[in-house]
């Protein structure tokens, strides 16, 4: 498992940036 965390975090991260850059857009507010 611990092979895999490097790969899996920088998924993770990619999509953590997306996602974060889409609830910018859309507005926190809507999330909280």
């Amino acid at each position: 498992m611990n092979d895999r965390l490097p790969v899996a975090v920088k998924v993770r991260d990619k999509k953590t940036e997306i996602t974060l850059v889409y609830v910018r857009m859309e507005g926190a507010d809507g999330i909280n």
